[in-house]
């Protein structure tokens, strides 16, 4: 599967809105693609810079 390089830029409302999304089905995921890409998300939102 081919890497695709995404970037976004989040208003503070969006972000919390994300972040709890991410915290509360972070529990379900069972997929490890999905698991990597909530934690890149994560680490990214919570350095606060914007690609």
């Amino acid at each position: 599967m081919a890497k695709k390089k995404i970037s976004v830029t989040l208003e503070p409302e969006t972000y919390l809105a994300l972040r709890q999304h991410i915290l509360r089905n972070r529990l379900h995921s069972k997929s490890q693609a999905v698991d990597d890409a909530i934690s890149r998300i994560s680490s990214i939102l919570q350095s606060g810079r914007n690609p």
